[in-house]
C-alpha cells in the first residue's frame, strides 16, 4: 500500500502540445459527436515508469482483483495480444492512441450511428513492427476481408458487413461505412505521398462553426476534448429530447439553468487539461443566458455583478460552497420549470415551515427578505463547550445569508433559531441530553446570539449533537449562523476587515465549490478509528483497514485543492471542474 501511495506521488502529469494540431482535423464534417485524444503517451509513459500499475497490485484490493476469473481472462488476452504483436500491451496503446486520435459518430438519432475513427501514430518504428506482425493474420483471414493498396503505402482491409481499416506510413482509419472512411484515409496518403492539399476537396470536423465555437474555449493543449451535436437531438417530430421541465425541485433550482442552456446552444463541448502540478475539466455550452426565460434566467447572476461571494478568509478553512440565485423568482416561476407532479410537494414545505416560523408566508415574508447569495464553508471544531469529546466528530459548518432587507431578515432567522433551538431542547429533555440555553454577548461590536449549556456535557463517545452550539450574528447584511460561538467569531472578524477588490475581468460566478485536501484529512482522521472499525467490518483484517485509512490521508495530503464551478461568459456558460496538487 504503501508503494502505492509513493508511486502516486512521483506520477508527474506532463502533457505538450502535438505537432499536428486539433484530432478533429482528421474527421469529416457533419458528426453528431466526437472525442479527441492528443498526446497520451507522455502520460501513460509516466503511469508506466512510476510503477503504478504493479503498485496496486500489491494493495488488497489490486491481490483480490488478480484472483476474480474474469480478471484473469483479461491478462490471458493481454498476453496473447502482446506474444503476437510483439510489444507491451501499454507501448501498444502508446503507438496507437498515444499521438492523435479522433472518433465520431455519424448518421441520424435513432438510427444505428456510423463509426469512424482516424489516429496518428506516435511511434513510426513500433507502427512498422505492428504492421508487419499484422500482415500475416491478414492473409489467413482471405474471404473473410479483402485486402488492397489503393495508393502508394497503404493497405485497405475491408470487412464484410463491418466496414474497412487503412493502414498507412503514420496513421490508421477505421469506419463502419466506406464512403466517411475513404474520404479521410484518401487525404491522409494524399499527404504522406505530397499530394497538393488545395487539391482534396476534404471538409474537415475542426472547420464546423458550431465546433469551433466549443473548441476555442476548451483551454490550451487539452489531452482530451469531446464535442455533441446537441441540435442533432431532436424527436421524430423534431421536438427536442431534453424536457422543459424537471421532476426535482432541488435539481431545477441548482441545474435548471444549466440544462436550460445546453438544450438550447447547438452545441455542447467539454475538454481535459493536465499540466506538471494541476488539471482542469470543462464542459461548455455556447449562447446567451439573457435569452432565457425569468424562472432560468433567475438561475445565473444579474448583468455585471460577479456572482457567488469570495469564500471568508479563515485560516483553517476546510471548504464551502458559495451559489447566487434569485430564489424568489425561481419560486413564482415554479409552475412553468416544474412538473405538475413536483408541485405538491412545495405546499408540504410550506406547511411544514409554519411549525417553525408560526404565521409567516413563505413567498411574501421569508424569500422577499433574502438577497441572491448563500455561503456554506466547514472548519475545525471547537470542543471547548464539553467536558469530553463526541464519538463522531464532526467539523464545524456555518451558512452565509446575504439579506436584501438585513433587520427583517435577521429578526426572522433569530426566530427560526429560536424555534429550532426549543424543538431540540423538548428532544434532549426526552433524551436524558443537557438542554441548550440561549445568550449573547459581543464580538468586534458585533451581537452573537449563541447556545451554551448550563452544565457541560462530560464522558467520551457522547451523542452527535454535542458537536454543535448553534451562534448567529449579523454583520452588514450577511446573516451568520454557524454551528459554535468560536466559528461565529471567526467569520465575524473575516467580514468586519475591509473586503479584497474583486477582478471585474473575471467571469461571474453562479456557484463556486472548493475543499482543501491537507484540511480535510485532518477531519477526517480525528474519526480515524471508526474508519478502521468500518473497514474491518467490511471484510479487511485489521492491517488492511490501517493501511487503506493511511492510503486515503496520504493522498489527501497531497491534493492542495479540488475547486468545481459554473461561470457566465458573454459567449455562454462553462462549468469548471479545476485541482492541484503537490
Amino acid at each position: 500500500m504503501r508503494r502505492l501511495m509513493f508511486s502516486l506521488c512521483t506520477v508527474c502529469l506532463v502533457t505538450t502540445a502535438c505537432p499536428a494540431g486539433d484530432p478533429a482535423e482528421m474527421l469529416p464534417a457533419g458528426a453528431i459527436a466526437s472525442v479527441q485524444l492528443n498526446n497520451l503517451a507522455s502520460l501513460i509513459d509516466r503511469v508506466e515508469k512510476a510503477g503504478l500499475i504493479e503498485a496496486f497490485y500489491s494493495t488488497p484490493q489490486g491481490m483480490e482483483l488478480l484472483k476474480r476469473p474474469e480478471f484473469k481472462k483479461a491478462l490471458a488476452v493481454k498476453a496473447i495480444v502482446e506474444q503476437q504483436t510483439g510489444l507491451p500491451v501499454l507501448d501498444l496503446a502508446k503507438t496507437l492512441a498515444g499521438g492523435e486520435l479522433a472518433l465520431g459518430l455519424y448518421g441520424k438519432l435513432g438510427a444505428q450511428p456510423e463509426i469512424l475513427l482516424a489516429a496518428r501514430v506516435k511511434n513510426r518504428d513500433q507502427w512498422d513492427q505492428f504492421r508487419k506482425r499484422l500482415q500475416p493474420f491478414l492473409d489467413l483471414a482471405e474471404g473473410q476481408v479483402s485486402l488492397s493498396s489503393p495508393a502508394k503505402g497503404v493497405t485497405l482491409v475491408s470487412i464484410q458487413k463491418v466496414g474497412s481499416i487503412a493502414l498507412g506510413n503514420d496513421w490508421l482509419v477505421a469506419g463502419t461505412q466506406a464512403a466517411p472512411a475513404q474520404s479521410v484515409w484518401q487525404r491522409l496518403a494524399g499527404e504522406q505521398n505530397g499530394v497538393d492539399a488545395a487539391k482534396n476537396t476534404f471538409k474537415p470536423l475542426a472547420a464546423d462553426p458550431d465546433y469551433q465555437s466549443v473548441r476555442k474555449q476548451s483551454g490550451d493543449q487539452p489531452v482530451i476534448t469531446a464535442y455533441l451535436a446537441t441540435k442533432a437531438l431532436k424527436g421524430p417530430l423534431g421536438n427536442r429530447l431534453i424536457p422543459s421541465k424537471m421532476d426535482n425541485p432541488l435539481a431545477s433550482l441548482w441545474f435548471g439553468g444549466l440544462v436550460e442552456m445546453a438544450a438550447r446552444s447547438p452545441a455542447v463541448g467539454a475538454s481535459l487539461s493536465v499540466r506538471e502540478k494541476d488539471f482542469d475539466l470543462r464542459v461548455i455550452a455556447p449562447g446567451d443566458v439573457n435569452k432565457l426565460d425569468a424562472g432560468r434566467r433567475a438561475l445565473f447572476p444579474a448583468d455585471g455583478k460577479p456572482g457567488a461571494n469570495p469564500f471568508p478568509t479563515i485560516p483553517t478553512l476546510i471548504g464551502g460552497m458559495a451559489f447566487d440565485r434569485d430564489i424568489a423568482t425561481w419560486y413564482t416561476h415554479r409552475e412553468q420549470l416544474l412538473e405538475s407532479k413536483a408541485l405538491p410537494g412545495f405546499d408540504q414545505f410550506e406547511t411544514g415551515l409554519a411549525n417553525i416560523l408560526p404565521g409567516k408566508d413563505f413567498a411574501k415574508d421569508v424569500l422577499s427578505v433574502l438577497g441572491r447569495g448563500i455561503t456554506v464553508v466547514a472548519a475545525p471544531q471547537d470542543y471547548s463547550h464539553l467536558d469530553g469529546t463526541p464519538g463522531v466528530k464532526l467539523p464545524g459548518f456555518a451558512v452565509i445569508i446575504d439579506l436584501a432587507k438585513p433587520k427583517e431578515g435577521s429578526n426572522l432567522l433569530n426566530l427560526f433559531l429560536q424555534t429550532l433551538s426549543a424543538i431540540l431542547n423538548i428532544e434532549a429533555g426526552q433524551q436524558g441530553r443537557q438542554p441548550w440555553v440561549m445568550t449573547s454577548e459581543t464580538h468586534q461590536g458585533v451581537q452573537v446570539t449563541f447556545a451554551d449549556y448550563l452544565n457541560k456535557p462530560k464522558g467520551k463517545d457522547l451523542p452527535v449533537v454535542n458537536n454543535f452550539t448553534p451562534a448567529a450574528a449579523l454583520v452588514g447584511n450577511k446573516y451568520l449562523l454557524c454551528s459554535s460561538k468560536g466559528l461565529c467569531k471567526q467569520l465575524i472578524d473575516a467580514y468586519t476587515k475591509p473586503a479584497a477588490e474583486t477582478d471585474s475581468r473575471q467571469p461571474a460566478k453562479a456557484e463556486d465549490w472548493a475543499v482543501s485536501g491537507p484540511r480535510l484529512a485532518d477531519a477526517l482522521m480525528l474519526n480515524r478509528g471508526l474508519l478502521e472499525a468500518g473497514g474491518i467490518k467490511n471484510g479487511r483484517t485489521e492491517q488492511q483497514a490501517k493501511e487503506e485509512v493511511q492510503v486515503l490521508e496520504s493522498a489527501l495530503c497531497r491534493v492542495e485543492k479540488v475547486r468545481l464551478g459554473s461561470l457566465s461568459h458573454p459567449w455562454g456558460i462553462e462549468v469548471r471542474l479545476e485541482g492541484n496538487w503537490k
